[in-house]
């Protein structure tokens, strides 16, 4: 593992240095951290902060997005595991594993509380994370431990109204994976009906989709020297994020890396995220860190990416997704980025990717599907990420006959340290800038406002 650190940081430093003037050759990998260690500290949101999120719909008709959709009880949003749930009204033992995965309700009183149930992640120590809001606002960030069933309490001392709490899955699927035991409201009451979005988009894609690191300015930590080989840069003085893999010597220096790498990552904060805010959209983000079409960043993981489509419960081949009962009105396609970070993976790749549009159309037959050349994808790479995607799978499609089918380019620039968070992800205001750009051509082509 360790040689396995020090050659992916060496590519970093080459890519960097030649990306300057997007000459050069090289990309950057989308993180994934195999085995996390317990966290200690909280570096979520605090309560004055506000999530991004879509306030439930318009209550106008048209184009501002459609008739008010109502659900009877308590809500699921995103990709949530719903097989095991006997009662759609309490949504108990709905499994949440995707990031970005949301339970909210609405009931009146002053105090909400809930139950869960934490299991294994992706073979890996667990420890989801989720953000708690009420009303809106962030009220506490919600580490959960594997074990038995616990209960927690959500929010107190609230006016005696009506509320909204929402749980708010925050990591991925590799840090833990989180039965709903349901919740309980003061006075015994249950929940109330509840608006959600009519717009729906779903966003396909690797660490860059899930939020990786995208809570703090880096790309490595404050104290980093930066006379390290490759000329890497050192982090602004303000940078929070965990050493440079190199310099990770102790346990001590591992565990608290490990610990970094799940508060910073943050699917509320992702560019899906903040899309379906902007556009008042529900949000499905499948995305998973280090996956690629045809390879992963790791070498020694070979389950990528197609195999994972279709699952409603990240962590099993089982059960399926019933992409008949969620239907997105735009699909956004973000991956590449790990097969290409050792090198142009063939024209395999090409094929992989357009066999994936194929699958996604014969899903979604009337859906916009757009092919994201990601913002972690420079120089020889983001070359040949073009001529896979954007004159490769999508032309031929688009000759085929699918004219709702476009490929769009996203960048940022490496070296601007004002835009790059952990591990060289995009910081969460260059998450915002993406989400804009995309935004921007989903109300053109869709016609949203």
């Amino acid at each position: 593992m360790a040689s396995q650190l020090l050659r992916t940081r060496s590519l970093f430093g080459a890519l960097i240095l030649s990306s300057l003037v997007l000459g050069g050759s090289g990309l950057a990998a989308c993180s994934s951290d195999p085995d996390p260690a317990k966290p200690v500290v909280d570096s979520g949101p605090t309560a004055d902060s506000d999530i991004p999120l879509p306030d439930g719909g318009d209550t106008d008709a048209g184009s501002d997005g459609g008739p008010v959709v109502m659900d009877q009880g308590v809500q699921v949003l995103g990709r949530v595991d719903t097989t095991l749930v006997t009662d759609t009204k309490t949504m108990i033992k709905a499994r949440l594993s995707w990031p970005g995965a949301q339970i909210r309700a609405k009931f009146k009183g002053t105090e909400v509380k809930a139950s869960f149930r934490e299991t294994g992640g992706a073979g890996v120590t667990t420890f989801s994370q989720y953000i708690i809001l009420i009303d809106g606002k962030v009220t506490k960030t919600l580490k959960l431990k594997d074990g038995p069933t616990i209960d927690e309490v959500l929010a107190t001392g609230l006016e005696d109204a009506e509320h909204i709490v929402s749980v708010y899955r925050k990591t991925e699927t590799t840090f833990g994976t989180t039965s709903f035991e349901g919740f309980t409201f003061s006075g015994g009451g249950s929940a109330l009906p509840i608006e959600r979005p009519s717009r729906r988009i779903e966003f396909i894609g690797d660490s860059i989709t899930a939020g990786y690191g995208v809570d703090a300015l880096g790309p490595y930590d404050k104290d980093f020297p930066g006379d390290a080989p490759n000329g890497l840069p050192p982090g602004p003085a303000t940078a929070g994020c965990w050493k440079d893999d190199a310099r990770i010597v102790t346990p001590a220096d591992e565990a608290t890396a490990a610990q970094l790498k799940v508060d910073l990552e943050n699917a509320s904060n992702s560019y899906g995220a903040i899309m379906g805010a902007t556009l008042n959209a529900e949000v499905s983000l499948v995305g998973w860190s280090g996956k690629g079409l045809v390879r992963n960043l790791q070498p020694t993981d070979t389950e990528t990416f197609p195999g994972l489509y279709d699952r409603a419960f990240a962590g099993s081949a089982s059960p399926k997704w019933d992409f008949s009962k969620w239907t997105p009105d735009l699909v956004v396609v973000n991956l590449g980025t790990n097969d290409f970070f050792a090198g142009d993976p063939g024209a395999t790749f090409g094929t992989a990717y357009e066999t994936l549009l194929k699958r996604i159309r014969a899903n979604h037959a009337n859906a916009w599907i757009y092919a994201v050349i990601g913002p972690m994808v420079f120089g020889d790479g983001r070359t040949g990420s073009l001529n896979y995607i954007k004159e490769g799978a999508v032309k031929r499609l688009n000759t085929a006959g699918d004219a709702k089918i476009k490929a769009i380019e996203v960048f940022h620039a490496p070296l601007d340290l004002s835009k790059v968070g952990c591990g060289f992800h995009p910081y969460k205001d260059t998450n915002a800038a993406i989400a804009d750009k995309i935004a921007g051509e989903a109300k053109l082509d869709i016609g949203w406002r």
